[in-house]
């Protein structure tokens, strides 16, 4: 489907809705793939009215400054050549005024609804902005239960001329509007609150105060007229709209919170609506504190599944059960009626002389008893010193402390105290709810409500404690930022702060951005050092700094930089001093003589280091030019052989010498034959010497190979004394000795073991080749394991760049670097692997876990503890993923008990209940003892229940509806027993 409009990095879906000003369509945000929605300003307005377009942009800028759970959020504004357009979040659940037609508000959702509206409007107020249209198709909800306020398109802010309307003009929804809203008058908060009332009372009375067809009239009705009171059974909503209506601002609530705290005082839900009041918003009438049948939601919940609940202790005893069955039915005869009174008689005496009370002690018990109740209801619970019920309850307690009555006082002091605790605990003043957890325990240790509530407390102070010194530590990691305070040894430096912030919160984002600054500024510390101070302070920093941040790439290069760097000066200084010195051995006239120190030796190391650096080249071409000369004078001498030994010389320093090579020519041609052929086979060996031909590589190879060993031999072949000859082959050795060791220098290491090892097979009476062939074996070796290192860790890497990370990946991660640190310890890259590894288990453990697969998240980190059971940061991964699952269970089971209901089963006379069915004949499951009356609590639905009488030899089969958040109670008629048969049944 295409639509009209295009907005960048949006993908119109479809259209949601039209009116007034704007078309709202539904649409995907490009890059995070979240939906939206999109108000566009229509085109007839945003060409041409201006006022239009400016309470348009208004809109977006009053969202702007908002910032509050129930006030739609705001991402983007923009404009196109064609269009202007609001992005705002995609709410899915529909308006208020859906809901009101579905017709399934309960009472308790209408008074949160209105709550967090008026929280949410509150917030508003605070920016001073006025909404000025409030109604229920303006509220949405993000889910089921959640009311966010929208449309702010005529709100405005009250320290602003906004110049959108015309003084005394009147704008909004005439239905919902404040009396000075409709003449015209300048608004206030209170006018958001006169709105919020007259949409209340729609709400819990099922229609508006005021209605008329004729606009003039209903305005007249709003400035004049009193709305009609509320229903009866409403009498307790009525002085809140009283307040709300009023048609003078100054008889309202002055503020939203004055009407969520009166709301509050006067409500019971059990359920919390804002953190701003911290406290919960209830409806609890008079009515309802006397029965507990018309329990509604939660409370009724609660009461539920409390085995210890007033009801079911009205039955704990066979005095209180025998005065329920008078209470509940009349008997049969009056035998029946005067022997349960007699029974009655013999327990209660049996009671109140049980415990060896005397008739006197028993008057002052009764006396105190009475002094109790009068402060209970007086309700002076702690104070005024003396006459108080808690320094009653200790007099009564050291009078006697197990009779009955005066147990039944400390449990009622302790549900007191249970409330005034709950009550502290709601406006979150944990601390003040410990001191009346610990005043109710003195009196009952073994109250459950006070001993549960005590527990959660003391873990929510924990959590408490624990978030104040994550905030504590962040404010002191930000300080020792701003200070320059980075990194240990230095007391209270930041690297150490922000790593105890992740000891205690493993993913703080806030902790990780704090070492992420520490990383930057010592990069860039680093950086600046090195060009202010010098590379030896800035090999010092970088070096500092890879001690706490192993993984910084920038730092990582600047010490490969850094070396390298090192790494030439040091070639450059050893070639400078090679060049002097083979200049100053040329000077002296020690050309090629005596060995180990001479101006060619020192040039050929030169030329190691800096093959094509001019300065070598130059020098050895001097020497060449130096023994040219001599050949030449001696050729003029017709000194031939001596011409060619110069020759002979120079070549050494330049092999490829033109005007050596010539001479050399020259003066063999002058030659005999046979001296030709010495000299020919001289000058190939001497050409074989330079270029590193000494000997045969392999021992079997044959005589015949070029090397300058078998061609000194053939030139004795020719002429044994020959001098040159001889002289060639005793400096052979050298020649290999250098050659291997300028081969070691270059790295090649194989090449230079090669050579030696050819020596050691021609010359096998000289030790030293063995114990230079093993040193360059174990270098070899050192060489060949670093290779090996880092081709097992090539694999390794692309084990963990695989996606997803699952546990069979895991698994062959793990055996790989079981096998790398088997072959390679103490390698610090494979420990630096490992630690990588156990931050990509963590990070997928908390990335899945946070996607809801929980128990995937354990089973990973579970199977990694085999293999890492003493790795913290796996552990501390396991801790936070259980805690996380543990909090989504807490959810589930606050969805489930919302989505939940009562059944009441109060047979009668009395009976057992044999099963419960719900409507897919699903057995439900029962407590230990399913005697009536008894309490469940079942999902929203229709069952069918068993009932069979006390004696088992009847049953009664009976339909019900459960309703969600409400309470129904089942009463079958059971077959009547008389008072004889009872008693035989009961065991007396």
């Amino acid at each position: 489907m295409s639509f009209e409009i295009e907005i960048p990095r949006y993908t119109i879906l479809r259209e949601l809705g039209s009116g007034g000003m704007a078309v709202v369509y539904l649409a995907t945000q490009e890059g995070l793939d979240r939906p939206v929605a999109v108000k566009v300003l229509r085109k007839s307005l945003s060409g041409s009215g201006e006022e239009f377009r400016k309470r348009f942009e208004h809109e977006g800028r009053m969202l702007a400054q908002l910032e509050h759970e129930n006030i739609v959020k705001i991402y983007d504004i923009g404009a196109t050549d064609s269009s202007i357009y609001m992005v705002m979040e995609y709410l899915r659940g529909g308006t208020l005024s859906q809901k009101m037609k579905a017709g399934d508000l309960l009472i308790s959702d209408v008074i949160k609804i209105c709550a967090q509206v008026g929280l949410a409007l509150h917030a508003a107020h605070q920016q001073n902005i006025i909404h000025r249209d409030l109604k229920p198709s303006n509220i949405m909800f993000r889910d089921s239960v959640t009311p966010v306020l929208t449309d702010f398109g005529i709100a405005r802010k009250i320290d602003q001329d906004l110049s959108l309307t015309a003084t005394g003009m009147m704008i909004g929804t005439p239905q919902y509007m404040s009396p000075e809203q409709i003449q015209g008058k300048a608004v206030d908060a209170r006018s958001d609150i006169y709105s919020l009332g007259l949409m209340f009372y729609r709400l819990v009375s099922g229609d508006l105060p005021f209605k008329a067809t004729d606009p003039i009239a209903l305005a007249m009705q709003q400035i004049q007229e009193a709305p009609p009171p509320l229903p009866a059974e409403l009498s307790e909503l009525q002085p809140v709209i009283d307040l709300m209506l009023a048609k003078d601002p100054n008889d309202r609530y002055q503020s939203m919170l004055d009407f969520c705290n009166h709301l509050r005082s006067i409500s019971l839900t059990g359920e919390a609506y804002t953190t701003e009041l911290s406290s919960a918003t209830r409806i609890f009438s008079s009515a309802q504190l006397r029965d507990f049948s018309s329990l509604t939601g939660a409370e009724a919940e609660k009461h539920a599944t409390t085995e210890t609940s007033s009801i079911s202790r009205a039955f704990s005893s066979i005095s209180t059960a025998v005065s329920a069955i008078l209470t509940q039915r009349k008997p049969r005869n009056m035998l029946v009626g005067g022997l349960l009174a007699a029974v009655i008689g013999i327990i209660v005496a049996t009671q109140f002389f049980s415990h060896g009370l005397s008739e006197m002690e028993l008057k002052k018990v009764d006396r105190e008893l009475t002094r109790f109740n009068a402060y209970i209801d007086l309700d002076q619970i702690s104070s005024p010193v003396g006459e108080n019920a808690a320094e009653s309850l200790e007099k009564l307690m050291g009078m006697a402390p197990e009779f009955g009555k005066v147990e039944e006082a400390a449990k009622e002091l302790a549900d007191i105290y249970e409330g005034l605790a709950y009550d502290d605990y709601d406006a979150g003043h944990m601390d003040e709810a410990v001191v009346w957890i610990g005043k109710g325990l003195q009196f009952l240790p073994q109250h459950k409500g006070l001993s549960d509530l005590k527990e959660n407390i003391e873990a929510k102070i924990a959590e408490r404690d624990r978030l104040q010194k994550i905030g504590d530590l962040l404010a002191a990691g930000n300080l020792a930022l701003m200070n320059q305070n980075l990194l240990p040894p230095s007391a209270g430096n930041a690297y150490d702060i922000f790593q105890e912030v992740r000891t205690l919160d493993l993913q703080n984002e806030v902790a990780e951005a704090g070492l992420s600054n520490i990383q930057r500024q010592i990069e860039s510390r680093v950086r600046a050092v090195w060009a202010e101070e010098g590379r030896e302070q800035a090999k010092t920093f970088a070096t500092e700094g890879l001690g706490f941040f192993n993984d910084s790439t920038l730092l990582l290069d600047l010490n490969a930089e850094i070396r390298r760097e090192e790494e030439l000066e040091r070639e450059q200084v050893e070639f400078d001093q090679l060049v002097a010195l083979a200049q100053e051995q040329f000077v002296s006239g020690n050309l090629v003589q005596p060995t180990g120190y001479n101006a060619l030796e020192s040039y050929q190391q030169a030329r190691e280091l800096r093959p094509d650096d001019p300065a070598v080249a130059e020098g050895l071409n001097g020497i060449a030019s130096h023994f040219l000369g001599i050949a030449r004078m001696r050729f003029d001498e017709e000194a031939f052989q001596e011409s060619l030994d110069a020759v002979a010389e120079g070549l050494k320093a330049t092999p490829d010498h033109p005007g050596l090579l010539l001479a050399q020519s020259n003066a063999t041609t002058r030659l005999g034959v046979r001296e030709r052929e010495i000299q020919t086979r001289l000058q190939r060996a001497e050409r074989l010497v330079a270029s590193g031909q000494f000997i045969p590589m392999q021992a079997a190879e044959s005589a015949g190979s070029e090397n300058a060993l078998q061609a000194f031999n053939q030139v004795l072949e020719i002429d044994p004394e020959n001098p040159n000859a001889m002289k060639g082959l005793a400096g052979l050795q050298d020649e290999i000795d250098n050659a291997a060791s300028g081969y070691q220098r270059e790295g090649k290491l194989v090449e230079a073991r090669m050579l030696l090892s050819a020596a050691m097979a021609h010359y096998e009476d000289d030790v030293r080749y063995g114990t230079r062939i093993a040193i360059l074996d174990q270098k070899i070796a050192e060489l060949e394991t670093q290779q090996q290192l880092q081709v097992d860790l090539l694999a390794l890497d692309g084990l963990m760049n695989q996606q997803p990370l699952t546990v069979d990946l895991i698994d062959r991660i793990a055996a790989s670097l079981r096998d790398i640190s088997g072959k390679f310890p103490d390698e610090v890259e494979v420990s630096e692997r490992l630690s990588r590894f156990v931050t990509m288990i963590s990070d997928e453990a908390g990335r899945i876990s946070q996607g809801g697969d929980a128990p995937g998240a354990l089973a990973m980190l579970d199977h990694a503890l085999i293999m890492y059971p003493s790795n913290t940061r796996l552990s501390q991964a396991l801790s936070m993923v259980q805690r996380h699952q543990v909090e989504r269970q807490e959810q589930e089971q606050k969805r489930i008990v919302a989505m939940s209901g009562v059944l009441a089963i109060d047979a009668t006379p009395w009976g057992r209940v044999l099963e419960v069915r719900n409507s897919v004949q699903e057995l439900q499951q029962l407590p230990a003892s399913t005697d009536t009356p008894l309490f469940l609590t079942l999902l929203e639905g229709e069952y069918s229940i068993l009932v069979a009488t006390a004696d088992g030899e009847s049953q009664t089969q009976l339909t019900v509806r459960v309703k969600r958040q409400g309470v129904v109670t089942s009463r079958p008629e059971m077959t009547l027993m008389n008072a004889q048969e009872y008693f035989e049944k009961s065991g007396w």
